[in-house]
């Protein structure tokens, strides 16, 4: 019963138009509630766990909102970064040390004036039923009949009190606070100026937030705190990420009416607000956002890959960011070419053939057809198994590149899982077994994943949870992809990164961002050779947007409807036979990105 209270605090806060201080003051009140009793939640099943965590969405995300109406920023932020962590689909994350928000001197006195007028009257009403259950139908004794007025004397006392407190809290009520700085921002902010201090690039953070009727960002840097805001409803900005997300998976179509419109929702507000020497955007991702890659949103003339490079961070962990990177690197490297059915609990899955996967370990790491960007210990097919794959791990080398593929379901470590090379599943819950199974590795590379952005209940969330858990299992950072990619110009664009960050020195963020500009203006020299027509799992429907049904629905589920005028027809140009973004875009980094 006790892990449901809150849900009637938030209940009550819908439908009571209190003031903004005293509204957010009981949101507060109502997470760090939560935040004690998260450790409840496991002793109960995984289902309960994350039914438990879910529940509670709508507190963490109409407290943000709040607190980025009020313009109190720093607030916002910890809240957000909060939220960051209940949204992790592995148990784990449900610890007993959650850290609580911070509250200001007056919320704290008010909510100790609050608490001492309840429980003041929550004892008299137990000490006069108490005594009421003892005394049953009989006539009381003289003594009963003496507390039975001490009591009923306190009872009142503590209604008046209490009634006194509420009048006085709504007659009187908290004072808006002075903008100040929580932990969360002051420990984000020594990392930011710390990495400013380490490498010459001073990086600023981009944390999203998509609200009802607005998106917001939150622009830090080691010394201040921005918001700004455009005006859009959550569903046409989840929309348009989940429209522009199913144009990027082929050369088919022209993406830059749908990433012109995401660019002026956001991206545009935040332009004048960055700093003029930012070089690197650490984005902090939210809702059906986290499955669109920052570079492919399209400004009217460029792409915002071809003016910063953008990295992704699930959460705040100042050791993993700023942790340095090896000198040389050297690595493990895995793959599944062929094609493999997989019985797993029950269910038959079928996984097509990776045709590029054994020129890409052969265009990196062989020595068979030119010189290598590193040493590597090669595992294909029938070689790469669960036993070899450990070993490999053991030698802790600074790079794993693994090129296979990845069936995630999100919330469900038993079904997620790394298909292996000998037609096994490695599920997580046995990764999860494997002690830092990643521990140092400096880049986890997964060339073949891809994400679930067309489902139903697609949120986004399973994307953060993803490469987080990679990072959990000690990676410092993971390169992954979005959709499934080309086979003719993914070898090229891997070894350009590898070799632009061994040999030329440059950090991951700066190898990646270059490698995919070799692409999109054709200094690549890759040959465009043929695409296979079955790559991409997105069934679009063209149809007019006259069409009385709802947008992106349809009565095929694996169908999405993209009107006419945001689905043209891409042409391409042979001077840039990879200029689309299909090529280019899906390899996001994530993490420690020096």
């Amino acid at each position: 019963g006790d892990l449901s209270a809150e849900a009637d605090i938030l209940k009550w806060l819908q439908n009571v138009d209190l003031p903004p201080a005293l509204t957010i003051l009981y949101g507060k009140a109502a997470v760090n509630k939560l935040q004690m009793r998260r450790s409840k939640a496991t002793r109960f099943d995984k289902e309960t766990q994350k039914a438990f965590l879910k529940s509670f969405e709508l507190l963490y995300r109409r407290l943000a909102e709040q607190l980025l109406r009020q313009d109190r920023l720093s607030e916002a932020y910890q809240i957000l970064n909060t939220f960051k962590n209940q949204q992790f689909y592995d148990v784990e994350s449900v610890d007993a040390n959650a850290l609580m928000l911070d509250l200001t001197h007056d919320e704290s006195e008010f909510l100790r004036r609050s608490e001492d007028a309840n429980s003041a009257l929550a004892k008299a009403y137990v000490d006069q039923a108490n005594l009421a259950r003892v005394i049953g139908k009989r006539p009381p004794t003289a003594e009963e009949q003496v507390r039975i007025r001490e009591y009923s004397s306190a009872l009142k006392i503590a209604q008046e009190g209490s009634t006194a407190f509420m009048i006085s809290a709504w007659s009187q009520p908290l004072a808006e606070p002075k903008p100040f700085a929580t932990r969360d921002t002051l420990e984000l902010q020594s990392i930011l100026k710390k990495l400013g201090e380490q490498i010459g690039d001073q990086p600023t953070v981009v944390y999203q937030y998509v609200g009802n009727s607005a998106y917001y960002s939150l622009i830090i840097t080691p010394t201040t705190i921005r918001k700004v805001s455009s005006p859009t409803d959550f569903y046409a900005t989840n929309s348009a990420a989940q429209k522009l997300w199913a144009l990027l998976q082929s050369d088919t179509y022209d993406p830059k009416v749908v990433g012109k419109e995401l660019y002026d929702v956001v991206f545009k507000p935040i332009e004048k607000e960055l700093p003029a020497d930012t070089k690197t955007i650490l984005w902090s991702l939210d809702g059906n956002l986290r499955y669109v890659p920052i570079g492919a949103l399209f400004d009217g003339k460029q792409y915002v890959v071809e003016r910063f490079n953008n990295v992704t961070f699930t959460r705040t962990d100042g050791e993993r960011l700023t942790r340095a990177v090896s000198a040389t690197w050297n690595a493990s490297a895995f793959g599944s070419a062929k094609a493999h059915s997989v019985d797993h609990l029950g269910t038959r899955l079928a996984f097509a053939p990776l045709p590029g996967v054994e020129n890409e370990l052969a265009t990196l790491f062989s020595r068979t057809k030119q010189t290598p960007v590193m040493d590597a210990d090669i595992l294909l097919d029938e070689a790469f198994t669960r036993t070899s794959m450990l070993a490999s791990m053991k030698l802790k080398r600074p790079v794993v590149h693994i090129a296979s593929h990845f069936s995630f379901r999100p919330g469900d470590d038993t079904r997620s899982f790394l298909l292996m090379g000998d037609g096994s599943a490695f599920t997580l819950d046995e990764m999860k077994k494997q002690k830092d199974m990643f521990a140092g590795v400096e880049l986890l590379t997964l060339s073949a994943c891809n994400t679930a952005a067309q489902h139903a209940d697609a949120n986004g969330r399973e994307v953060d949870a993803f490469f987080e858990l990679a990072q959990r299992l000690g990676a410092q950072s993971v390169l992954a992809t979005l959709w499934p990619v080309a086979d003719n110009s993914t070898p090229w664009l891997m070894r350009e990164f590898y070799d632009l960050k061994v040999n030329k020195k440059q950090n991951k963020a700066e190898a990646l961002r270059n490698a995919q500009l070799a692409l999109l203006t054709g200094a690549a020299k890759a040959s465009r050779g043929e695409v296979r027509s079955d790559i991409s799992r997105v069934k679009i429907v063209v149809e007019d947007e006259s069409k009385p049904h709802a947008p992106g629905t349809t009565r095929d589920a694996n169908a999405l409807v993209i009107g006419k005028k945001d689905a043209k027809p891409f042409v391409t140009d042979p001077a840039r036979p990879f200029s689309h973004p299909f090529y280019w875009s899906p390899f996001v980094l994530i993490g420690n990105w020096r």
